[in-house]
């Protein structure tokens, strides 16, 4: 069994670090990135808290602020100390021994903690871990050796009797095959603890006294992704039919209209032009029109010769400006 051990010297030099019981151990923040086992926000690290995860066959269990019987900082405040333990799953009986003890007599659990701390060394504390791992030792007896019989997550508000209800409830039967196994936090409300689903919780935050059951429900990012595949295949199917019927769909191609046999057909008469005796120009049909045109015909003959009204007159000529000088003289 692995442990992590902290706590803090007196001076402000020495504040708050990690002591293991093997030097060959990382850290716990690298051991716990390693196995992917994730503590962040799920406690107020500075007051009393329970954490208890499952992942790889591996048992994580972190108890934090247990404060020291005498031990103080420089400022005078009382010195906290918390433990990670790291089991193995077929240790899974020490880790209840632990977990029975914190939850049914918390302050005694932590004066058998800081019994194991020392003052003095390199950091102003020393810790035994012998003595320390013999706290998983206390005896315990597990009432059923069977299996959980029940999986269904719980949440109920922190206090003294619902605490020894889940030490009972411990003691009763083994751990279920989930992640998130137990936790006693704070900081969650009853909505944050159906979103982490832990299978046993404890919180200050909620109201309900006796426990409530709950179902976690599917996360909303899975339930639009569901809704957006369903509309997305019954707008496919309905362009599919619209396509089908389009291409299904003969053109109506306009007939000829049929003829009866006693129906006479229509005639398209065509005006004819009357032919012209050798002339271009369309015939005349009055004196007056030939007049014209011979008069057309002498001012062309001399189109290069000014012409004046004596000239006019002797030819008879009708120019209505030598008419005007007629009338004038």
């Amino acid at each position: 069994m692995k442990i992590f051990f902290q706590s803090r010297g007196i001076s402000q030099d020495n504040g708050f670090r990690w002591l293991k019981n093997d030097e060959h151990l990382e850290e716990p923040s690298q051991e716990l990135l390693k196995e992917s086992v994730n503590f962040d926000s799920l406690i107020d690290s500075e007051s009393y808290s329970i954490i208890l995860k499952q992942k790889n066959q591996k048992l994580f269990l972190l108890i934090t602020a247990m404060q020291a019987e005498e031990r103080i900082d420089f400022m005078g405040r009382r010195i906290r100390n918390s433990v990670l333990w790291i089991a193995k799953r077929e240790e899974e009986e020490k880790i209840c021994s632990l977990l029975v003890q914190a939850l049914e007599n918390p302050k005694k659990f932590s004066q058998d903690i800081d019994q194991v701390v020392s003052l003095g060394g390199q950091y102003e504390f020393t810790v035994d871990f012998e003595k320390l791992n013999k706290l998983a030792l206390v005896d315990f007896k597990r009432i059923s050796e069977s299996g959980s019989s029940e999986e269904t997550c719980k949440f109920c508000r922190d206090s003294e009797v619902s605490r020894k209800e889940l030490a009972e409830n411990l003691r009763q039967e083994k751990f279920p095959q989930k992640e998130n196994l137990l936790l006693l936090t704070t900081i969650k409300n009853e909505l944050s603890l159906k979103e982490i689903a832990f299978w046993r919780a404890l919180s200050k935050q909620v109201d309900p006294e006796n426990w409530v059951a709950f179902t976690k429900k599917k996360p909303e990012l899975e339930t639009n992704a569901t809704k957006i595949s369903i509309i997305s295949g019954i707008l496919l199917l309905c362009i599919g039919l619209i396509l089908s019927l389009l291409l299904n769909k003969t053109p109506q191609i306009p007939q000829p209209k049929q003829q009866t046999p006693n129906q006479p057909q229509e005639q398209i008469l065509i005006p004819q032009q009357k032919p012209l005796k050798n002339s271009s120009i369309t015939p005349l049909e009055n004196s007056a029109d030939l007049k014209l045109l011979e008069t057309l015909e002498t001012l062309e003959s001399f189109k290069d010769e000014p012409i004046t009204c004596s000239k006019a007159k002797e030819m008879n000529y009708w120019l209505s400006p030598c008419l005007w000088n007629l009338e004038k003289s």
